[in-house]
């Protein structure tokens, strides 16, 4: 009830967006929980535009979908950035775009950038967008043959879960 409250104090003070943040979910799972299913039910059917969770230190889904009338967007989580939970495939990550239309302030699409999480011996994190390791000289000269198998890996498995279909380096 408390949260209806502040969605609808928030879109009758008029603004133009309502993004929720919650911290949710079952750790190290790719598909959301009943529980982050409910509250995003909760907060789509408050007003909520645009949710983007975390917790679970694994990817999730993302979701556009139109909702009265308006365009939605949800990340269930995009992964973990500063440390790698290797056993649970936590060196995979992304970060989230959402594109909102200037005219008319609504949410228009979403996108996903893959990212692998390197980590040094010192214990240092360092997430690296996939596309850059393909693509920069200097990221390459850092990344072993050995790693990049890894980087496919990340790569495919964060296109799967986040966007429904997997893709492989090429693509």
């Amino acid at each position: 009830q408390a949260v209806e409250t502040d969605l609808t104090h928030a879109r009758a003070a008029g603004c133009d967006l309502i993004v929720v943040l919650p911290h949710w979910g079952t750790q190290f799972s790719f598909v959301p929980d009943d529980a982050q299913r409910t509250w995003r039910e909760v907060f789509l059917q408050g007003g909520a535009d645009i949710i983007l969770g975390d917790h679970t230190h694994s990817v999730q889904p993302m979701v556009l979908e139109e909702r009265d009338g308006r365009m939605t967007f949800t990340c269930y989580c995009p992964g973990n950035y500063t440390n790698v939970y290797r056993g649970h495939d936590g060196d995979a990550s992304a970060l989230v775009e959402v594109y909102i239309d200037r005219q008319t302030k609504q949410v228009i699409a979403g996108a996903t950038i893959p990212m692998w999480t390197s980590s040094a011996l010192s214990g240092n994190y360092r997430p690296l967008p996939v596309y850059d390791i393909l693509h920069d000289d200097a990221l390459q000269a850092q990344v072993s043959t050995h790693e990049l198998e890894r980087v496919a890996e990340v790569h495919e498995l964060v296109s799967s879960v986040m966007v429904g279909e997997g893709l492989d380096l090429q693509m």
